[in-house]
């Protein structure tokens, strides 16, 4: 079993960590009420996974539109093809970040008391696009 640490964040508060993968308390619980365990299991056992129905297609096409509107508002050779600093630029990145399944994975991916600083997005031809996280 793994150990659980703890940090102090400038106060008395202790936050727990966890390491990634492993699934006990709110993480586990969070999970299960999300139905994600059996993506966890497979991004676990495999290394990957897809989740369906993270998004409405509505939600999917305006954070597309909203992409692609930021990649020609960006200036120099990334112009229409890139767009940095997300956070911030528009709303709809908030609600990406905040995502409840989202974050649950990413929690798992990576441990608990992960945290998503910054965001980029590229475009490649006018169908593929693609969003990640640089953290």
């Amino acid at each position: 079993m793994s150990e659980v640490i703890v940090a102090r964040r400038g106060s008395d508060t202790p936050t727990e960590t966890q390491p990634p993968f492993e699934l006990r308390g709110d993480p586990s619980k969070r999970v299960a009420a999300l139905g994600l365990a059996d993506y966890f299991a497979q991004l676990r056992d495999e290394g990957y996974t897809a989740v369906r129905d993270i998004a409405t297609p509505e939600f999917t096409a305006h954070l597309r539109e909203t992409c692609i509107r930021l990649a020609q508002e960006t200036t120099g050779m990334a112009k229409g093809h890139a767009a940095g600093m997300l956070l911030g630029r528009d709303p709809i990145f908030e609600e990406v970040v905040l995502n409840p399944k989202l974050l649950a994975l990413v929690e798992v991916m990576c441990g608990r008391g992960t945290t998503i600083n910054n965001s980029e997005s590229a475009s490649f031809g006018t169908k593929n696009i693609r969003v990640w996280d640089s953290q």
